[in-house]
C-alpha cells in the first residue's frame, strides 16, 4: 500500500478561481481606467510641483 500526501484531483482544481480572478483584472483595468489612471496621476504631479515652488526652496 502507498502512502501519499497529495490531495485527491477535486481539491487541486484551482482552475475556475484563477479564471474569475483574470476575468475581474480584465474588468478592474480596461481602456477607461487605465487613461483616468495616468490623469489623475499627471494631476497629482502637477500640483505636487505647485505645492513645493509655493513653499519655495529649503
Amino acid at each position: 500500500m502507498v502512502d501519499t500526501t497529495d490531495p485527491p484531483s477535486g481539491e487541486r482544481k484551482r482552475s475556475g478561481f484563477w479564471r474569475q480572478v483574470r476575468g475581474f483584472g480584465r474588468n478592474l483595468v480596461n481602456r477607461q481606467t487605465f487613461i483616468m489612471a495616468t490623469r489623475v496621476l499627471t494631476l497629482m504631479v502637477r500640483i505636487v510641483e505647485l505645492v513645493n515652488r509655493l513653499r519655495g526652496d529649503l
